[in-house]
């Protein structure tokens, strides 16, 4: 099936998932995650105790047509399949996001939305669809973590260091060429050598105009204290 990849932000949007039990509660844990604040969880029991957060409204009752008021997602998630498939047919009617992960009828043919496996660490995320296989999804993802997960602290520098940049120069083309630095193995190695004061120092000479592009000549600069001869990066032509 083919499917548009998305990243979405749930801050200050309603969630309601249908379902407490196995799987809603993944669901539930796996929003909290991505910064949902307005959690409402509907269903007569749960499997475990609910997390006592703030940005989580538990309603222990059935499912009513109501409780998809405000929502801007939905997942469903109870193992009653005729109640799965209600709840994505109301939301299909009022232009609702909606994911179905509980139980459904054998002639449903795939859920409006899915999300894929997936594996987080601060602001890495790695996700993997695969053909509506779960199991194959959760493999990849697994060994694509093994080769990148090591990276979340750099990640996470370079995002607080993109924030920034914008207000460092107002130079596009300057911008490119640090952010094409930012996003390079030589940039992860400075990080694993000297940590965010390395790739302050690098970009910090580049926006001062001390470190070349390519083309020009190499010059020194400190990083945590240690003397490294930056390369030139990118092309200001």
């Amino acid at each position: 099936m083919a499917g548009y990849p998305l990243v979405v932000d749930l801050s200050g949007r309603r969630v309601v998932v249908v379902g407490a039990g196995r799987v809603g509660l993944r669901k539930l844990h796996d929003l909290l995650d991505a910064g949902a604040d307005d959690v409402r969880v509907v269903s007569p029991t749960a499997a475990v105790a609910l997390p006592a957060a703030p940005r989580v409204h538990y309603i222990a009752r059935k499912f009513v047509v109501e409780d998809l008021a405000g929502a801007w997602l939905v997942i469903a998630s109870t193992d009653d399949a005729a109640v799965n498939e209600q709840i994505v047919a109301e939301c299909q009617r009022q232009r609702i996001w909606c994911i179905a992960s509980g139980a459904l009828p054998p002639e449903f043919t795939h859920s409006p939305a899915r999300t894929p496996a997936h594996r987080r660490g601060g602001e890495l995320l790695v996700a993997v669809s695969a053909g509506g296989t779960p199991g194959l999804a959760s493999h990849i993802v697994d060994k694509a973590w093994q080769a990148v997960g090591d990276r979340v602290a750099f990640v996470a520098a370079v995002s607080r260091r993109r924030q920034t940049l914008k207000h460092d120069t107002t130079d596009a083309e300057l911008r490119r060429v640090v952010m094409s630095y930012l996003a390079s193995d030589r940039a992860a190695a400075d990080f694993a050598h000297g940590g965010q004061t390395a790739l302050d120092a690098v970009v910090g000479g580049m926006l001062s105009g001390e470190l070349p592009v390519a083309g020009r000549p190499m010059v020194s600069v400190t990083l945590d204290a240690s003397a490294t001869t930056a390369p030139a990066v990118g092309d200001r032509t």
